[in-house]
């Protein structure tokens, strides 16, 4: 029965009038689509799509400007799963308390640079 209640809504001309939103930016709260949805009118809808574009091509740009996140994000996932703590959050804080993150991220990314030469010499080879 829900899956015919998702089907529905799918196919539902309220949801045709936005065709293709980019991933993670269903239209859960259109008028008609359940009873108890439908705060947004669709010109709202439509501004909150435009909105949530821009700001995800901001983060983008951010994220390609400033290559030490990754580094950072991916050491603190890899030490996560290394040491398993009982309470990430506890975890989380104290890595980024360590007065040697800076220097540990710059290790990371000349480590990350010479990869990518190296990752490069060999396409080309």
């Amino acid at each position: 029965m829900e899956g015919q209640n998702l089907s529905a809504v799918k196919n539902s001309s309220v949801m045709r009038n936005f065709p293709d939103p980019p991933h993670g930016m269903e239209n859960y709260d259109l008028p008609g689509v359940f009873d108890e949805l439908g705060a947004l009118s669709e010109t709202q809808q439509t501004q909150l799509d435009q909105y949530k574009k821009k700001m995800r091509f901001e983060d983008e740009d951010y994220l390609r400007k400033h290559p030490e996140i990754d580094c950072l994000i991916s050491d603190l996932l890899g030490c996560i799963l290394k040491d398993q703590p009982r309470d990430i959050r506890t975890y989380a804080s104290n890595y980024f308390k360590d007065p040697k993150l800076v220097q540990k991220i710059e290790e990371l990314m000349k480590k990350h640079q010479i990869d990518m030469k190296m990752s490069n010499i060999l396409k080309n080879y």
